[in-house]
């Protein structure tokens, strides 16, 4: 062998070693960013690379323990600004628990957020392509009458593939993404960070506040669900108290009183008919445009009414629906069930199902940090004003909750996530007046110990205002700008009722 071709072998063998150990020391310097192909479908007018880049946060999956090596993949997308930045990039905190961020790209990408920031989705810990994944396919799929066995089925599942779900919550998620922003300063070169989160995002975001608040510059909370609010001893009363603004709104329009008269009570007809004597009505997948038929229940009704109460765009057409069904025409409540009055996407994946939604992060935070801190003969107590036909089936959702909790068996959050969150960090605080889940009630108590916070409430909003309309993005705009002037919203003062739809 000549030495030239040793010294070459010898050079490579060098290479390898080094290349090896490089990677060695990665892995135990967690944690760390890898930059890879989106595991999305990357939009027709984004290119990666230039328009944005998708990367993964590897950390681990207990970050407070010394003796858990298990870890985590987080993935992210940045969505370059359009223009020049003007601040710190937007870090969106998606709701559920359990949401996917980035099966929203394709909606996100057209966000007028780009404008002037850069835009960072993740899928929190659990959720989307993150990894291990807590979606649960066994709810999905499963069409017997006992729930809780598909919701145990999972669960022996996650047991099995030796997930450590007590680790599945806000405290933890609030690390990984303190951990983020820390590795994209140095790689990315940020200064500081804005935060906006809707839904449960608004929790995640006030964790942040309260655990990691060095280089956040502003915060945006968007129908707010505060640590320090009893949500599932309100939660039967507040879907109820969305449908009471429905009802009332109807009445006091003498257009829609007169085209819809006694809806609060066609409505209840309606409801008891379909449980007696279920129907069936079409509805059209929004992506794959396939129709399919599906049994309509007084109970599913009532969900797919109290869901369309999310969306500013549907309520207006609730009315209508409504008398639609009640008279027969059971293919109206496809408008809802189709998706058209919804918002976002779904992601489907052939070995984890529906993965834009994660049922198991979804009870695993609940179980861990909501639910032990709630008592159920509270629920009970407090949804005693709603009428009956109603009232059982809003309770018996509750009780679902309790009875899978039970089954999880996970151990209670420190006390400090049912404690006020106390922060002088600018913040948004935004909430919309028909919002069945997390009401105007919520985000006002948020906003009592932030001390830097402007509240706006908007009429005739569902739940999430972010986007929602010009009034909406022309406030938030003006915060980002300047989160230490209060925006000026007087363009909320030109809203009015619903403007309801007339057959």
């Amino acid at each position: 062998m000549s030495s030239r071709r040793l010294l070459t072998m010898l050079c490579l063998f060098l290479c390898l070693f080094v290349l090896s150990f490089s990677a060695l020391a990665q892995d135990s310097e967690m944690p760390f960013i890898q930059w890879v192909d989106c595991p999305f479908e990357v939009p027709e007018s984004e290119t990666e690379g230039e328009t944005l880049d998708c990367g993964t946060l590897v950390t681990y999956e207990d970050h407070f323990s010394d003796d858990d090596p298990a870890q985590v993949e987080i993935p992210f997308v940045i969505l370059y600004s359009n223009d020049e930045p003007l601040s710190g990039p937007v870090i969106y905190l998606e709701g559920g628990p359990g949401g996917s961020a980035l099966s929203s790209v394709d909606t996100w990408t057209e966000s007028w957020v780009r404008n002037n920031s850069d835009l960072i989705l993740l899928d929190q810990r659990g959720t989307g392509f993150s990894l291990p994944s807590l979606n649960c396919i066994e709810e999905e799929e499963y069409d017997g009458d006992d729930a809780l066995e598909a919701s145990q089925a999972c669960y022996d599942r996650f047991v099995d593939e030796g997930i450590n779900l007590n680790t599945y919550n806000s405290m933890q998620s609030a690390t990984d993404i303190s951990e983020l922003m820390t590795l994209l300063q140095g790689e990315m070169e940020y200064t500081d960070y804005n935060l906006l989160g809707i839904s449960y995002g608004t929790r995640l975001a006030l964790t942040l506040m309260r655990e990691y608040p060095e280089n956040i510059r502003s915060v945006i909370i968007d129908s707010v669900y505060p640590p320090n609010a009893n949500a599932y001893e309100q939660q039967a009363l507040n879907n109820y108290r969305g449908l009471r603004m429905l009802f009332d709104g109807c009445n006091a329009d003498p257009d829609c009183d007169n085209a819809y008269p006694n809806l609060e009570a066609v409505f209840y007809e309606t409801f008891e008919s379909l449980n007696d004597t279920p129907a069936m009505y079409q509805t059209t997948d929004e992506q794959t445009e396939e129709v399919s038929e599906e049994e309509l229940t007084g109970d599913s009704f009532l969900d797919l009414i109290v869901e369309a109460l999310y969306s500013t765009t549907a309520i207006p057409e609730l009315p209508l629906v409504i008398y639609e069904v009640s008279e027969g025409n059971y293919d109206a409540a496809g408008m809802i069930d189709t998706g058209e009055l919804s918002q976002g996407f779904s992601r489907q994946d052939d070995a984890q199902g529906d993965i834009s939604d994660s049922e198991g992060m979804f009870n695993a935070v609940e179980c861990i940090e909501e639910l032990p801190f709630n008592s159920l003969d509270a629920a009970v107590e407090t949804s005693a004003v709603i009428p009956d036909p109603i009232h059982d089936y809003l309770v018996s959702s509750i009780e679902n909750q309790f009875a899978v909790c039970e089954m999880y068996g996970l151990n209670p959050a420190d006390p400090i996530e049912t404690e006020a969150v106390e922060s002088d960090i600018p913040t948004l605080v935004l909430a919309g007046d028909y919002d069945p889940i997390t009401p105007p009630a919520d985000a006002q108590l948020a906003a009592e110990s932030l001390s830097n916070s402007f509240y706006f409430e908007f009429p005739s909003h569902g739940h999430g205002i972010t986007d929602v309309d010009d009034c909406a993005v022309s406030i938030i705009a003006q915060f980002l700008t300047d989160p230490t002037v209060e925006p000026d919203g007087s363009c909320i003062d030109d809203y009015e009722a619903p403007v309801w739809v007339i057959r």
